[in-house]
């Protein structure tokens, strides 16, 4: 840190995490089946994701009830607090003491077949077209009720300039 502050007087210290690595896909504001990724040496990076073949994922993951729900509530809720709509994924470490880190939040994640989305919703039986069109569907409904809110606001009717919104 010594070395950092003497390139510039702003320094961002993050904790390193070791620990096993997992991703949830929020469909809707509910918790898809959490994933875990297990990436060789832990290092999940670009080329290990869509080069390689060393990249394995348990879907579900053999995460006892407890901590299941735990962490499937907190990304629930997280998912709500930034007022995500439709679908994303949510990526988090356990800490070697069993409590879990939320990384970052992916709202517009892949939804090809190899994408983490589409695995989360397969392992409830649900086809790849299924959560997109329900998360598609929550973001129009979204939209149209802030349209709605705004036109409230602003007394105008409904044009086709506004309505081009949806």
């Amino acid at each position: 840190m010594a070395e950092a502050a003497t390139r510039d007087q702003a320094v961002l210290v993050e904790e390193y995490i070791r620990g096993r690595e997992f991703t949830v896909a929020v469909l809707d504001g509910k918790a898809l089946p959490i994933i875990e990724i297990r990436a060789p040496e832990g290092d999940y990076d670009f080329n290990n994701k869509y080069f390689g073949d060393a990249v394995s994922y348990d879907c579900p993951t053999k995460l006892n009830d407890a901590e299941t729900a735990s962490l499937s509530a907190t990304c629930e809720q997280y998912f709500k607090a930034i007022g995500a709509r439709g679908w994303s994924r949510i990526d988090a470490m356990q800490r070697p003491d069993g409590s879990f880190v939320l990384l970052e939040i992916n709202t517009s994640p892949g939804m090809t077949p190899h994408s983490l989305v589409p695995m989360a919703a397969r392992a409830v039986g649900m086809v790849l077209w299924r959560p997109l069109r329900k998360g598609l569907i929550a973001c129009r409904n979204g939209l149209i009720a802030k349209k709605t809110l705004a036109q409230k606001r602003m007394h105008i009717h409904d044009t086709k300039e506004n309505s081009d919104l949806c």
